[in-house]
């Protein structure tokens, strides 16, 4: 894994993938960082978030489900 934190200047930047990774699915993702004595600034950060349909929820639900439906899950 890679994480590194940044303070941009531009809306452009150069990322560095480490050969392992080279040919292979990665997830990149470019959030906000938060000082962690900043609980409001997080809340309206996901207050004022994308927000969604009922109909898009129930199909991420389903879509949820599915993945797992074939699962088998052994407790003992």
């Amino acid at each position: 894994m890679l994480r590194k934190i940044i303070r941009p200047d531009s809306e452009e930047y150069k990322l560095y993938i480490p050969k392992e990774y080279i040919n292979k699915d990665v997830e990149i993702l470019v959030l906000p960082l938060f000082e962690s004595n900043s609980k409001k600034s997080i809340l309206e950060t996901l207050a004022n978030g994308p927000t969604y349909e009922e109909e898009e929820i129930t199909e991420w639900e389903k879509s949820i489900e599915k993945g797992y439906e074939n699962w088998e899950i052994e407790l003992s």
